[in-house]
């Protein structure tokens, strides 16, 4: 989040949920833009987390001049394949730049109803690094969730894992309802296929794909 929101948004979303974000022990940023990080300052302040993000956009940050509001300051660095556990909870994270330099993506178990489920994370939508090396992490992680089965799909935007519709309908779910989030593994590797072939177009047209880079 931006620093501007942190509080509202992550601090007091964690309250409303009945949940202490003194509690807090790792935020795992999975990119380096302003949007994503400008927040995790306060937290580390506030809160002595341990922030992780990849060398390359920790770099990224460090080398940028025109980045708004406050650098987080550099701690662990997220390397491919990290396991990063807290008491049986064990997180996948694994390096898929394209997005940026240093993007990445997550695998998260999950449970529901007496159920137990797998999400994957897609790092960051949008090719604005380099549209070759998204096409290329985007078909390897499919292939990584394809055989861990995951069965959700997270992206970093509301409305690009439609979160803003599924949120409200996990606030209206009876029990016995299905979660809104569970779509099954194809589904999930669906998505990922199309991320893969929209960054495969983009490469096929680079007169038009110029214009978006690193916007």
């Amino acid at each position: 989040m931006f620093e501007n929101s942190v509080e509202d948004e992550i601090v007091n979303g964690l309250k409303k949920m009945r949940l202490d974000p003194a509690n807090i022990k790792y935020v795992i940023l999975t990119h380096g833009h302003n949007d994503h990080i400008n927040g995790a300052k306060f937290l580390q302040d506030t809160y002595n987390v341990h922030l992780i993000m990849s060398a390359a956009d920790w770099d990224m940050v460090e080398q940028n001049k025109n980045f708004r509001g406050p650098k987080p300051r550099r701690d662990m660095v997220a390397t491919d394949g990290q396991k990063l556990t807290l008491g049986d909870e064990t997180i996948t994270i694994y390096l898929t730049p394209g997005h940026t330099p240093g993007t990445v993506s997550l695998l998260i178990p999950l449970r529901d109803a007496g159920q137990t489920h797998l999400a994957a994370l897609w790092g960051g939508t949008g090719f604005q690094f380099s549209a070759e090396t998204y096409n290329k992490q985007a078909e390897r992680f499919r292939d990584i969730v394809t055989k861990a089965g995951a069965d959700v799909i997270l992206s970093t935007h509301p409305q690009l894992d439609k979160s803003d519709v599924k949120l409200r309908l996990v606030e209206k779910r009876q029990p016995g309802d299905r979660n809104p989030y569970v779509v099954g593994n194809d589904v999930v590797r669906s998505y990922l296929t199309v991320a893969a072939e929209c960054s495969a177009a983009a490469e096929l047209r680079p007169d038009l794909y110029k214009g978006y880079l690193g916007r």
